[in-house]
C-alpha cells in the first residue's frame, strides 16, 4: 500500500539505458524490457464446447459494456489518443495493393461514403476492432477479451460488423449462423448499451470494408499476387481468397443478408 513513484518519458526523452532495467545476460546486446502477463482464464471457443445462449449473449455485453465505456473516456494526454480508423486505412492500403486492384476503388469508394456517416457519442467512439473468436476466451460463460493492438477511433457498428465478418467467414451456410448468433448477441449488447437500429443497414458496407483489407493483407502476408491464390500453403487464407478479387471487383455483398438491430416485440400474453 506504499504510495508509488510515477517516472513519465515520452518521444524523445525515452532511452532504454537510463531506465533501471537489468542486464539478464552478459553479451546478450544491452538492456531490455520484458513485459509478463496472466493468462487469461479458460479457452477458445472451440476449446470450451462452442456457443451457447447464453455465450453469445455474453459477447454481445462485452461488446457492449466496451462501447458504454468509450463514450465518457478521453485520453489524459492528446498524444495518447488512438488512430482514427479512416484516416489510416486508406493509405495502408494502398501500400498493400497493386495500382490496378479492384480493391482500391472499391475500398475508396467506401471510405466516402463513410467520411459522411454521423460521428458522435452514441455511435462512434474507442473501439476494440478485432474482437473475433481468436481474440477471447471463455471461463465458463464469462469471456476476457484480449489483442488491443488494432483499437482505433471507429464507428461502434464496425465494431460490430468486425464480429459477425469473422463468424461467417468461410461458414458453409452464414445466413443460419447469422440467425442463429445475433438474436443472443443483440440481446447481450442491449442490455448494456442502445443500439440504433439505423446501423443495421450499413453493416454490409463496413464487412466489405474488411473484406478488401484482409484480401490484401494475405496477398502482402503471403507474398502472392491475386492469381497465386492455389499456392498459398495454409487452408483457411487459401479458401477466404478464391474468387475473392472478382467478388470485389462486382461489388459482391459480402453475404446476402437483411440484418436488423430493432428490438424484437414481445410474444403475446397467453389467455
Amino acid at each position: 500500500d506504499a504510495p508509488c513513484k510515477e517516472n513519465i518519458l515520452k518521444g524523445k526523452d525515452v532511452d532504454l539505458c537510463r531506465l533501471p532495467v537489468p542486464l539478464v545476460h552478459d553479451g546478450d546486446g544491452g538492456r531490455f524490457l520484458a513485459t509478463a502477463f496472466d493468462f487469461a482464464p479458460g479457452g477458445s471457443i472451440s476449446q470450451v464446447g462452442g456457443w451457447t445462449p447464453a455465450r453469445r449473449e455474453a459477447y454481445g455485453r462485452l461488446l457492449g459494456r466496451l462501447h458504454v465505456l468509450t463514450q465518457g473516456y478521453a485520453p489524459p494526454d492528446p498524444a495518447w489518443r488512438r488512430p482514427v480508423w479512416i484516416d489510416v486505412s486508406v493509405g495502408e492500403l494502398a501500400g498493400l495493393l497493386a495500382p490496378g486492384d479492384p480493391g482500391l476503388a472499391r475500398f475508396h469508394a467506401l471510405v466516402r461514403w463513410a467520411a459522411a456517416l454521423p460521428r458522435d457519442r452514441a455511435n462512434y467512439g474507442l473501439t476494440h476492432f478485432d474482437a473475433h473468436a481468436g481474440n477471447f476466451f471463455f471461463d465458463g460463460d464469462r469471456p476476457t477479451l484480449f489483442d488491443f493492438d488494432d483499437c482505433c477511433v471507429n464507428w461502434f457498428a464496425n465494431d460490430i460488423a468486425i464480429v459477425l465478418f469473422y463468424l461467417i467467414t468461410n461458414a458453409a451456410e452464414p445466413a443460419a449462423l447469422l440467425d442463429e448468433f445475433l438474436p443472443d448477441f443483440l440481446r447481450g449488447y442491449r442490455a448494456e448499451n442502445a443500439l440504433d437500429p439505423a446501423w443495421a443497414p450499413l453493416i454490409p458496407n463496413f464487412m466489405t470494408m474488411r473484406e478488401i483489407d484482409l484480401y490484401a493483407v494475405i496477398l502482402r502476408s503471403y507474398d502472392a499476387t491475386p492469381d497465386e491464390i492455389e499456392a498459398i500453403p495454409d487452408a483457411w487464407p487459401r479458401a477466404f481468397m478464391r474468387g475473392r478479387r472478382e467478388r470485389i471487383a462486382a461489388a459482391v455483398p459480402y453475404v446476402d443478408y437483411r440484418f436488423d438491430f430493432s428490438t424484437p416485440e414481445p410474444p403475446p400474453a397467453s389467455r
